[in-house]
């Protein structure tokens, strides 16, 4: 019995099994268990069995040791010994049970504390993100305000609606310097001087003799034109109107809305991508105002009859010259026979779509259609020449690129 319960029991638990008294085992007498008779009304037999006992701590084997013991004993030999199995069985199972309840205490200490752990690491992850989105978002205002300082430098002051106060909106001046960035990095010599007569004139409110420029936020103006920026200009002031694309968000300052680096690279893709409409109304308006600079005829790319010290005073040339670029533009602005300008094939032509756009002006109160569309025929060409470039220009539209040359010798050179 005694190596019987030895490989059935395990060693921990079988005193507890035998923990009644010498008078309790020597009622069931005499066992036999693999050949070993243990004579239990032997004093000390039962301690004996209690020690063979305890070495025993596998379930499993005391299962099969009660197998044993119904199948082989009888009588108050079975009885007993089946109840001191149970009673093993019974320990042995509480161990088991308190086992795994430490086993699964530290499973889920352990489970929390890889959550605890992603949760730490999610965390350093999303800051060290923030600091990265913060940096560059950072880095690109850094870029954009000195491209405002270039340009304030070159043309003065992005002034409100009231023409005093600077303008705030960091997401209109932001676009306002870069389209002005784009003008600026054109090497044709017509576009460097005209915005060399601009910056000679720039700032109306420190020089008398200066201009006013306005750099206003979705106003009428460029509603009503139906186009993403509008323009006027005159002698002494341009305004250039823009309407804040959806993608720079509700409000300042710029970027504020962005929330990730992927979110800001593309905000500042379609910022790129929006300048050049905005760059092409920027020249147009400048371009006026140099002409009322140059001239001093109304946007009209000669001299009034009358003044002094001009070549073209009086010259039918100047006037032809112009005549001829405007029925020339007229020409290639218009489509095709038997096609409207939204299905001729060139419609998508950035310089047929440009020169269309003469086709608008009509007559009004005071001014015949072909006097308005002489004063803009020098600005909706240089808007090709800053979309084409000035060979494109004298290739297919060689009346404009003559009077531009016109033009071009009357504007002051850049300064060095």
């Amino acid at each position: 019995m005694v190596t019987s319960l030895q490989q059935a029991a395990g060693n921990a638990a079988v005193s507890r099994i035998l923990s009644g008294s010498d008078a309790v085992l020597a009622s069931v007498q005499r066992v036999r268990i693999k050949d070993v008779d243990f004579d239990l009304t032997t004093p000390g037999e039962g301690r004996r069995v209690r020690a063979m006992l305890d070495t025993y701590d596998d379930v499993a084997d005391v299962l099969r040791l009660r197998a044993d013991v119904e199948r082989t004993a009888s009588g108050d030999e079975r009885k007993k010994m089946l109840e001191w199995i149970d009673q093993r069985i019974d320990v042995l199972q509480q161990a088991r049970a308190r086992e795994e309840r430490t086993a699964k205490r530290a499973r889920d200490r352990a489970e929390r504390e890889r959550e605890a752990e992603h949760v730490r690491a999610d965390r350093e992850r999303e800051l060290k993100l923030a600091a990265e989105l913060e940096d560059r978002k950072q880095a690109e205002r850094a870029r954009l305000r000195q491209l405002v300082l270039d340009g304030e430098e070159l043309v003065g002051p992005f002034r409100g609606a009231d023409g005093t106060t600077p303008q705030q909106d960091d997401r209109v001046t932001s676009l306002f310097a870069l389209a002005l960035a784009q003008v600026r990095g054109r090497a044709e010599p017509l576009i460097r001087r005209i915005l060399s007569t601009v910056h000679r004139s720039r700032d109306a409110h420190e020089v008398e003799s200066g201009f006013t420029l306005k750099v206003l936020n979705g106003t009428s103006l460029s509603a009503a034109s139906g186009e993403r920026a509008a323009g006027i200009a005159n002698y002494a002031e341009v305004t250039i109107a823009v309407e804040v694309p959806a993608f720079l968000g509700p409000s300042t300052p710029l970027f504020s809305h962005v929330r990730s680096l992927a979110q800001l690279e593309s905000v500042i893709d379609q910022m790129r991508k929006a300048t050049p409409e905005l760059a092409s109304t920027l020249l147009h308006e400048l371009t006026h105002l140099a002409l009322h600079r140059t001239f001093d005829n109304g946007s009209l790319p000669y001299a009034a009859s009358g003044a002094e010290e001009d070549e073209d005073v009086g010259d039918e040339d100047a006037w032809k010259a112009t005549r001829d670029a405007v029925a020339e533009l007229e020409r290639f602005g218009t489509p095709a026979e038997g096609a409207d300008s939204a299905s001729a094939s060139d419609a998508s032509d950035s310089a047929r779509a440009i020169a269309s756009r003469i086709l608008g002006y009509t007559q009004r109160w005071g001014e015949s259609a072909a006097q308005r569309r002489a004063t803009e025929v020098v600005s909706h060409l240089i808007e090709i020449v800053l979309a084409k470039g000035m060979p494109y220009v004298e290739t297919h539209l060689p009346a404009g690129a003559r009077l531009l040359a016109r033009v071009e010798a009357k504007l002051p050179a850049p300064d060095a």
